[in-house]
């Protein structure tokens, strides 16, 4: 009858199960394993599983999205056999893991989820084409993993309620996050390819592993604590020059065990007078490199790269402003523009810069600034120096 349960508050063992589209609910206590695909009529209400410790196991396949018209409520590790999980909007009873085995065809579809605080695990396998969909997680105190994999793992916002640890273990085809991510920590232990934040990134711990992998940040980024990127692929800041990028405790892309190949910058990096350390630089867009934090911390930080060019984008000259406070030291050890010349070069401040290797600022308007460095010291160009104009 509508408006009733049917409830199995043993294990269920079946080969086929079936449900009609009537407004009852369903509520499975402990395990369950049924052979064939299932996919739930139009009930009103499903919960399958009652705790952490409860497993259910969907070999054929499993379908909550298309049908079910109340709230799906899953707790413990559901799991389907190397076959495709498509779950709609659920919530979390407890700690949650989804694991659809290891083939193409196990792809993962997940809806917005209500964690009440508890974890979500994402597994779709390492074969390749099995991709991971999540629509959101807005409360990720329980913290979110993905294990792995095969295809793209493509997730929407995730802590916008609350932060959480975020972590990705592992993916074969990269890793998008396509709305705004607010973590705890966020940490990148291995991916192949590339993980991309398209939004907003807030986190208080962003880590890396000596992994061939790429870090990719689109939008505004804010980390609290000092960020090493270990990472030996890629690591790209912003994506125009509208972009801030704030390391609240400092960052390097070089000088550790591992590091990037390379950095490409678009946009305004800052820190709070703390050190900046940076490979090789490519600009892709006008940019700023601040250790003031916009002059709320006035005394600044050393500011150390290896070099520095434009990219290649036909008919796009790049500018870099150069900003290391009243305290601290700029230290270019390599050539400025020597691949691609820059359209513009500024010493905002400093206690002192030194350029080690040649300077080559003659695209487009070609300006070189030195609008302040701090009296007694100096700004040396130790090699050759082509401008268009010196002010």
């Amino acid at each position: 009858e509508d408006n009733q349960d049917v409830t199995f508050a043993g294990d269920v063992s079946a080969v086929t199960l079936t449900t009609t589209g009537n407004l009852y609910d369903v509520i499975f206590q402990e395990d369950v394993t049924v052979t064939n695909d299932v996919t739930f009529a139009a009930i009103r209400n499903l919960d399958i599983g009652g705790g952490t410790d409860d497993i259910a196991t969907f070999t054929g396949g499993l379908d909550t999205a298309a049908n079910v018209t109340g709230t799906v409520t899953i707790a413990g590790t559901i799991n389907t056999t190397d076959t495709q999980m498509d779950l709609g909007a659920v919530t979390l009873g407890a700690d949650t893991t989804l694991d659809t085995g290891n083939a193409a065809a196990g792809v993962l579809n997940v809806g917005a989820v209500t964690s009440g605080t508890n974890a979500l695990t994402l597994d779709s396998g390492s074969t390749a084409g099995a991709t991971i969909g999540l629509t959101s997680f807005a409360d990720a105190t329980g913290g979110l993993t993905i294990v792995d994999a095969g295809g793209l793992a493509t997730i929407g916002a995730v802590g916008s309620g609350t932060s959480g640890d975020v972590t990705i273990t592992n993916s074969q085809a990269g890793v998008t996050f396509s709305s705004t991510v607010d973590a705890g920590t966020l940490l990148i232990t291995d991916t192949t390819g590339t993980v991309t934040v398209q939004g907003d990134l807030t986190a208080a711990t962003l880590t890396t592993a000596n992994q061939d992998y790429n870090v990719q940040f689109d939008e505004d980024v804010t980390v609290t604590a000092d960020a090493s990127f270990l990472n030996t692929g890629t690591v790209a800041l912003g994506s125009a020059n509208d972009d801030i990028l704030l390391f609240d405790g400092g960052i390097n892309t070089t000088g550790a065990g591992s590091n990037p190949s390379g950095t490409t910058l678009a946009g305004t990096l800052r820190t709070s007078g703390d050190q900046v350390d940076l490979g090789a630089v490519t600009l892709g867009a006008d940019s700023v490199i601040d250790t003031t934090n916009n002059a709320g911390s006035a005394s600044g930080a050393g500011l150390n790269i290896v070099s520095v060019d434009a990219d290649d984008a036909s008919g796009q000259d790049r500018t870099l402003t150069l900003n290391s406070g009243t305290g601290g030291t700029i230290a270019v050890s390599g050539a400025v523009g020597g691949t691609e010349a820059l359209a513009g070069l500024d010493i905002t401040n400093s206690n002192g810069a030194t350029f080690s290797g040649a300077v080559t600022v003659n695209d487009g308007s070609g300006v070189l600034a030195i609008s302040d460095t701090e009296d007694n010291q100096d700004v040396t160009f130790a090699g050759d120096v082509s401008a268009v104009t010196l002010t």
